[in-house]
């Protein structure tokens, strides 16, 4: 229907079913968005199956063009555009709410009986590959502002078969291309540490960092954890004090190969923290060979630093055969491994590690 009120002519439209890329076609091809919001949707080329849609125009001469949408939607996909990720797959559906400066999608899930549906995140070369999720349900909301797109989430949930999580936070994305400001909180359980590897984020972290992690962190069951993040990408990880990024997680049954050449530690349990350019491994349980592993303390003190520096304080008390076990086994044995090969050894022993 148009009609008109005071100022403006007034455009109103339902329709049962929609295709949402449809929409936001003839959205780009008309005078009723300002320039950013034209440009945004012609980079994202969102498509969804609409159904309930409502869609509300004003415009005149002198009246600054307005619109308000609303629908339900399925099968929501969209290209990546700047630092928004890429969505595809068949897993988001729920209500979409949106104007000509801001918008939320409330996203439902799957209906009770019905197998989850897989959505596929792509945040380019962020991460190794692109990320999946199960039905992914929670509130993402988006406000366009004095030459900034801001996003939130709100209890926005995430589970896949390495790990589910929560999130919640704000990203702000400038348009003139400068580092996005992220102000993310994020708790997580249930996880697969030997996955760990496909969830770095490797664009921002130091290469050496991220071959120690992929080799030194073999299996174990993440039981609970969090992730803080504040402050602009281009800083991570945050030495000068610009920002903060701290990870922790409790493993258990892990299995750390801290170093090559050197006897790794097993069934561990752990916690693991990055703090800043920091990251340190506490065990309080586990062992090497037959021997059990007391406080242990693995750390790099700055991921940073050329070269990259690891440490590791602890003992483990077992067998005495243990010892020299370590030493026939570890780049030990170059230095005094013609010493052990003459020795015999019994009774119990504490080894420092």
């Amino acid at each position: 229907t148009m009609t008109r009120d005071s100022q403006a002519s007034v455009l109103e439209a339902g329709v049962g079913r929609l295709r949402l890329q449809d929409a936001t076609a003839l959205l780009t091809l008309s005078n009723r968005l300002d320039t950013p919001s034209r440009d945004a949707l012609a980079a994202l080329q969102p498509g969804a199956d609409l159904r309930n849609a409502y869609i509300r125009f004003r415009s005149g001469e002198g009246v600054e063009h307005a619109y308000t949408a609303n629908a339900q939607f399925q099968n929501l996909v969209m290209r990546r555009w700047k630092n928004i990720p890429a969505v595809s797959g068949a897993g988001l559906s729920g209500v979409l709410r949106m104007d000509d400066r801001s918008g939320m999608v409330a996203l439902s899930g799957t209906e009770a009986g019905l197998k989850p549906a897989l959505t596929i995140v792509d945040f380019g070369t962020l991460f190794r590959s692109p990320l999946s999720a199960d039905s992914p349900t929670g509130h993402i909301a988006w406000r366009h502002q004095d030459g900034v797109w801001r996003v939130q989430a709100s209890e926005l949930v995430l589970r896949n078969a390495d790990v589910s999580g929560r999130v919640n936070g704000v990203v702000d994305i400038p348009e003139n291309g400068a580092s996005p400001f992220l102000n993310l909180v994020a708790n997580f359980e249930n996880g697969n540490a030997e996955r760990t590897s496909r969830y770095l984020p490797v664009e921002i972290m130091p290469v050496d960092v991220v071959q120690w992690l992929d080799s030194a962190i073999v299996s174990g069951r993440v039981t609970s954890g969090a992730l803080l993040l504040h402050g602009r990408v281009s800083d991570f990880p945050y030495a000068r004090g610009t920002g903060r990024f701290e990870v922790r997680f409790n493993v258990i049954d892990g299995i750390l190969d801290y170093a090559p050449g050197w006897p790794r530690l097993e069934e561990i349990e752990t916690e693991v923290v990055f703090n800043g350019p920091r990251m340190e491994v506490n065990a309080v349980g586990g062992k090497a060979f037959d021997s059990a592993i007391q406080k242990t303390h693995v750390a790099i003190n700055d991921m940073e630093a050329e070269p990259t520096i690891l440490t590791i304080l602890g003992t483990a008390q077992g067998p005495t055969a243990d010892a020299l076990r370590f030493v026939r086994e570890s780049p030990l044995h170059e230095s005094i491994g013609k010493y052990r090969d003459i020795a015999r050894a019994d009774g119990r022993s504490t080894l420092d590690l």
